[in-house]
């Protein structure tokens, strides 16, 4: 394990500025509409603050982000992280023999909430110190990253749970196969995910408010994003990007060429309603872009960037961050569809969706591939 940074743009920064206290990041996709909007500026250029390595092909796990700047993420290889803003590693702990890949959500009170793909739902302290651990009964997988909302988290794997913040179950619903991703939680408290190639809502009680099904190809996945007036939009594994109304009802959808990847790049809302998703990647001259959607599912612009891209997150001047995956870019995007910078980095795999942290700092994991498995782990960009 090293801290430490192999490029030759890196090692021209020096030291790095004083960090203040960081803007927190507490699910997947910043908040509970999962809209990966915020209101923290993101970096105007590719600098790269830092790198942090760790052996073992490194993150592919979402990452979070506290208010006292911690980023917290899984790796690879089982343990659970936690870095101070300047990248060094503040602890970590060993939860699993697999992977970790869902992304982690904090609490008010510090608690940190993360499973494991052996099934296991883990509450931790800031310190790292493991508090209560709960059975979710099969694969947690990425679709596995919670939503907290009045003290109960929602999680789906075989089933999809209600749990107290203390790990007690409050209820579960099972709709006959496993949930394919992480759930939004509108403001009224209905709670929506994907599963069996449909779209459930369901109340704070647990019980069912409709099932809507999905009309692409293949079945809708990732994380459901809300807009305004409750709209709510899911992309699928083959980007056909989706919208249905609040009552279940089916608006439209929006179908791209290309090569279908097997996680869907969840959908972010920007201020004025514009969805950004990533399309399928490109194959034989056809696919490859991210999009740019009306809130009426028509087509605003198209950006060409290869590879399949990861969840987008949006800065609060409407910059539009996203990773490229196998490509290892990370591009930024301004809202008219420009770019307005991209980094790139041939050893590794961009697959978590980037966060915003305070003094304009983005932070992203790295997945390295089989001919380097050393030179995954966290990036930072920022002045």
């Amino acid at each position: 394990m090293a801290h430490t940074a192999i490029w030759v743009l890196v090692l021209a920064l020096g030291f790095a500025a004083p960090v203040h206290a960081a803007s927190p990041w507490t699910v997947f996709k910043h908040d509970g509409r999962r809209t990966g909007q915020t209101n923290t500026l993101g970096p105007q250029t590719s600098a790269v603050k830092w790198v942090t390595l760790l052996e073992n092909f490194g993150i592919q796990a979402q990452l979070a982000v506290a208010a006292d700047g911690t980023i917290y993420s899984g790796s690879v290889h089982g343990d659970f992280y936690a870095f101070t803003p300047d990248g060094s590693i503040k602890w970590r702990h060993r939860l699993a023999k697999r992977q970790i890949t869902a992304g982690a959500a904090l609490a008010t009170d510090g608690t940190i909430y993360v499973a494991s793909e052996d099934g296991i739902l883990h509450a931790l302290t800031p310190r790292g110190r493991e508090e209560w651990s709960f059975d979710l009964g099969g694969y947690a997988g990425p679709p596995a990253s919670p939503a907290i909302r009045n003290g109960i988290l929602y999680i789906g794997a075989t089933k999809f749970y209600a749990i107290s913040q203390g790990g007690s179950l409050q209820w579960s619903y099972d709709t006959g196969g496993p949930i394919a991703g992480p759930p939004a939680i509108g403001g009224d408290g209905t709670i929506y995910f994907p599963s069996l190639g449909s779209l459930f809502a369901l109340s704070p009680d647990g019980s069912l408010k409709w099932r809507a099904d999905g009309h692409g190809v293949y079945p809708l996945g990732g994380a459901p994003a809300i807009g305004k007036g409750g709209t709510v939009y899911i992309n699928t594994n083959d980007g056909t990007l989706h919208a249905y109304a609040r009552d279940g009802t089916f608006l439209w959808k929006y179908a791209t060429p290309g090569f279908v990847v097997d996680v869907p790049s969840s959908p972010a809302i920007a201020k004025d309603g514009t969805i950004y998703f990533g399309g399928r990647a490109e194959y034989q001259g056809q696919g490859g872009y991210f999009y740019a959607l009306t809130p009426q599912g028509t087509l605003k612009w198209q950006y060409f960037a290869g590879c399949a891209q990861t969840a987008p997150t949006i800065g609060d001047d409407g910059t539009i961050y996203f990773g490229s995956d196998w490509c290892g870019a990370i591009h930024a995007l301004n809202p008219d569809g420009t770019e307005k910078w991209t980094f790139n980095n041939i050893y590794d795999y961009a697959r978590t969706s980037p966060v915003i942290a305070a003094n304009k700092v983005l932070y992203a994991g790295l997945l390295a591939g089989q001919e380097t498995p050393n030179l995954g782990g966290l990036i930072a960009i920022g002045p």
